[in-house]
């Protein structure tokens, strides 16, 4: 709805509206009491003055004459029924009932001859016709009020679209053009009411839009600029970037080979060692068979003489007979010794030079790899204690698995044990369930401290760093379990009262295949 169609319809509610209801008022109100005031008057005049022009018919008992006067009075067309009664007997009764077009008004009065009741006189009127005069008189109101609206619509519509539409919709056009970027064309206006004062402040906003244009062309030219040497700046940074990623992947690459040749020369390190330290523990039962054989092939050789010689006693023969089996008993004692070293080596050194996985009892293997080991600590005054569950067998990676054993036991012999204190290794194996082991690894050395306990599977993190120590020990073992045999690593410690080193790792019987190397 525009704003000319709501002034209009303001006018005519504010003008038609009062003047329709005051005049209904007036008309429906006040004239219309008085109006029915005089049409019960009339009534009355009339009933008072049938009753007093019917005393003689009625006493004379005048049909013909009370018909006339009955009909006379019928001349008003208000008139709806007469009824003449003689004591409570009706004699005569008009009734134009049929013509009724309101509510019907009821009057009586005695008829009286000489001071005697003759009986009564009934007049029924219908105000139908003083209400539809009085909708006449409201119509013709109506009318007369609507003219006049009507008139005032159109004097009020001009002076409105002169003084008000017109210069509205100019002010739409102005502002329309400034909607469209057109801030070149001034806005003049010579008015001094508040259009004209709306038309002032309009053009004060085109001359400050116009300036802010011009500002923001100038940003916009300086930005520009500025995002060319943002581009160029932002270029430099990826082509940077790109060269700092070739380098990165080229130094990741040589450190992940260089890495590759640090954990072979762990294990070839732990390999070599273990060929010595298997060396050193044939030294022992190959050397005693072989004093016991060079005594026994002197003896031989003494007893071979004296037989030649005919010295040969009986008691001679059986001394000889008993060391000979001593001997032997010696011997073979010795050299089984020897064999027993010799297996254990091979299959050690067969699973930490191979990366194939087997089937193969848990508590067995240990023993096999502590045997290898025993060399370390053979000359220390330290203690191993192992308590191992039976019947665990694993589908994994012994080589593996010897490998963590190996690293934990170098771990704890350079790093846990510094002084010269007795101390105790305890490694132990039980069964968690049918699909999981756990493998733990302790001992009461130093400790590690609080600020190295999260960083001791890092690479190359070592506290002895120039004194021999890789710093992948750790490491190789973390990724090993993680990696390769599939299960978890924790570490516990304290370095403070009460120091101990204890490593849990839970793995699974079978390992992952996923992870075995071809």
């Amino acid at each position: 709805m525009s704003i000319q169609i709501a002034i209009l319809l303001a006018i005519l509610a504010g003008l038609t509206l009062p003047a329709l209801i005051s005049g209904w008022i007036v008309i429906w109100g006040k004239e219309r009491h008085l109006a029915v005031e005089q049409q019960k008057l009339d009534l009355q005049r009339i009933t008072n003055t049938l009753a007093l022009n019917l005393r003689d018919p009625v006493w004379n008992k005048n049909p013909s004459a009370i018909k006339d006067l009955v009909e006379a009075a019928f001349t008003s067309p208000d008139i709806n029924k007469i009824e003449i009664f003689e004591g409570n007997k009706s004699i005569f009764l008009k009734d134009l009932s049929s013509r009724k077009i309101g509510s019907v008004v009821t009057t009586a009065q005695p008829i009286l001859y000489q001071g005697e009741l003759l009986g009564r006189v009934e007049v029924a009127l219908d105000s139908g016709y003083l209400d539809a005069d009085f909708l006449r008189r409201i119509k013709n109101y109506s009318g007369s009020i609507a003219l006049q609206v009507i008139f005032s619509l159109i004097i009020i519509l001009i002076l409105l679209y002169y003084r008000f539409v017109k210069p509205l919709h100019q002010l739409a056009i102005d502002a329309d053009r400034l909607a469209l970027g057109n801030f070149s064309t001034p806005i003049r206006w010579a008015r001094d009411d508040e259009l004209g004062y709306l038309a002032e402040r309009l053009e004060v906003t085109r001359n400050t839009l116009n300036q802010l244009l011009a500002k923001l062309a100038e940003k916009n030219i300086q930005l520009h600029h500025e995002l060319l040497e943002r581009k160029k700046t932002e270029q430099l940074i990826l082509d940077l970037n790109e060269s700092l990623e070739r380098k990165v992947e080229v130094r990741t690459q040589e450190l992940n080979q260089s890495q590759s040749e640090l954990v072979r020369s762990e294990k070839l390190a732990a390999l070599g060692s273990l060929v010595a330290g298997i060396a050193h523990e044939l030294n022992t039962p190959i050397g005693n068979a072989l004093l016991v054989s060079t005594s026994f092939l002197d003896r031989s050789q003494k007893f071979s003489e004296m037989y030649q010689a005919g010295l040969v006693k009986r008691s001679s023969l059986e001394d000889y007979s008993a060391n000979s089996i001593e001997a032997g008993q010696l011997i073979i004692q010795n050299l089984n010794n020897a064999a027993e070293l010799i297996s254990s080596f091979k299959q050690v050194a067969v699973d930490q030079s191979s990366d194939k996985r087997r089937r193969f009892d848990t508590k067995s293997f240990i023993n096999e790899v502590l045997a290898t080991l025993h060399h370390l600590i053979k000359k220390t005054p330290h203690n191993i204690e192992v308590e191992l569950e039976a019947d665990i067998i694993m589908d994994s990676y012994p080589g593996a698995l010897g490998q963590v054993i190996t690293n934990f036991f170098t771990n704890a012999l350079s790093h846990g044990f510094e002084s010269d204190a007795a101390g105790v290794i305890r490694i132990q194996l039980r069964n968690l369930s049918d699909k999981e082991l756990e493998f733990s690894f302790s001992d009461n050395g130093s400790g590690i401290a609080p600020e190295n306990i999260n960083r001791i599977f890092d690479p190359f993190f070592t506290t002895k760093f120039g004194q021999g120590g890789s710093g992948l020990g750790l490491n190789i073992v973390y990724n090993i379990v993680h990696d390769i045999l599939g299960g978890t690593i924790e570490v516990e410690s304290q370095s403070h009262t009460d120091t101990y080193t204890r490593f849990i790792v839970r793995l699974p019987k079978v390992a992952p295949y996923a992870n075995e190397q071809k």
